[in-house]
């Protein structure tokens, strides 16, 4: 797994750290996971109605990839298209696998663990190389596209290395409650500088949204009814004033400074008199939309659902929804408050890029692990 980890890494990485062929590592590690749960002695307590709970959740997902990777091709670019089922479909069985090893020999902890140390300590090797980009005399003009000044600190991607920060928060807080150690903080502080200096405006908010939604599920859930009554009052009020601030914002100039208003502009036309408004464009990547190797001029889609509904369509979205359903209805039964509060902002950030539940997006790599595996064990631990 760390091989992989570090595969996947190097993809978003402009220095030294390139491994090559990281989808022949992707399938090495796929081989390896599937000899291991063939002859490694399982748990005692391990049962497959928690693997057939686990296969429940991607149902929808994998159907989609499936339909849209091999059935509803756009011929113009079908090169393109099974290009990106490959990679969507390879990376939902590396979920799925990891998945079902995590909860045969019961090491959720263990990999979230890892996934901490292993993301820290590959930010602060970043951190340190690329500590001369370090500014904090602009960070009152974050939200501004015009005025912020950025550092990616080695990454290709400014809103990439704040998805970075955001998970590797994720992952501290998620952690704390079975295993703590002071020498996060060190990592959890430059988790927060690199955040700040990215400038990365969705991951900024996200990172809010987390906290505040996080505060809101354990406040909550240790008033009285009365008490609950009057905090989701507050929330409602908090909310509003919100949408009366942002009722003040240029919205257009906000998505024009972004660039995200092409995908109103340019995107969603072209969907609309393509006559492929069911089954969408085509389910290229979003790379291959925004380098325009396809016949459409719509750039990029930095948005998780309009990707989805451009390129798939109408039928295609319906699919997806089922899908992002099934997981937000399991989540919802759990307990872990932590899990809860991410998947709000998993969605938020999804607004800002492809990232809902695709395979070129780093986090969702150990995003998409950790909810599918929290959701089976919860409900296993409610059964008890």
């Amino acid at each position: 797994y760390i091989i992989l980890f570090l595969s996947r890494f190097s993809v978003i990485v402009d220095n030294f750290l390139k491994i090559p062929y990281p989808i022949i590592i992707e399938l090495i590690y796929i081989i390896f996971i599937i000899i291991a749960l063939m002859f490694m002695k399982k748990e005692k307590s391990c049962n497959y109605d928690k693997i057939k709970a686990l296969l429940n959740i991607p149902i929808f997902w994998i159907i989609h990839t499936l339909i849209f990777g091999l059935v509803f091709i756009n011929k113009s670019f079908s090169d393109l298209i099974f290009q990106n089922f490959l990679h969507q479909i390879i990376f939902q069985i590396i979920i799925i696998i990891t998945c079902i090893y995590i909860i045969k020999f019961n090491m959720l902890k263990e990999f979230v663990i890892l996934n901490f140390y292993l993301l820290s300590l590959m930010m602060m090797v970043h951190f340190i190389l690329c500590i001369d980009e370090i500014s904090f005399s602009n960070i009152k003009n974050i939200m501004s596209a015009t005025k912020r000044t950025r550092a990616a600190f080695g990454f290709n991607n400014y809103n990439a290395l704040g998805e970075l920060c955001i998970c590797s928060i994720f992952l501290w807080i998620y952690k704390k409650k079975f295993h703590n150690k002071k020498i996060d903080y060190i990592f959890i502080i430059i988790s927060i500088v690199m955040l700040l200096c990215s400038a990365s405006r969705s991951s900024f908010t996200g990172l809010i949204l987390f906290l505040v939604v996080l505060i809101y599920y354990k406040i909550v859930h240790k008033l009285n009814n009365k008490s609950k009554i009057f905090v989701k009052l507050l929330v409602i009020i908090l909310f509003g004033g919100l949408l009366v601030y942002f009722n003040s914002l240029d919205i257009n100039m906000i998505l024009k400074e972004s660039q995200r208003n092409i995908i109103f502009e340019t995107a969603i036309p072209v969907w609309i008199s393509s006559g492929r408004l069911l089954i969408g464009l085509g389910y290229a990547s979003n790379m291959s939309y925004g380098t325009n190797l396809t016949p459409y001029d719509i750039r990029w889609l930095d948005n998780g659902y309009a990707y989805i509904l451009v390129s798939t369509g109408i039928i295609g979205s319906l699919i997806y929804a089922l899908f992002i359903k099934k997981v937000f209805k399991g989540i919802n039964q759990s307990n872990n408050k932590i899990i809860k509060a991410f998947l709000c902002t998993y969605m938020y950030i999804s607004c800002f890029e492809v990232a809902l539940f695709q395979s070129g997006i780093f986090i969702n790599y150990i995003i998409s692990i950790i909810m599918f595996t929290d959701i089976i064990i919860n409900k296993q631990e409610e059964k008890k």
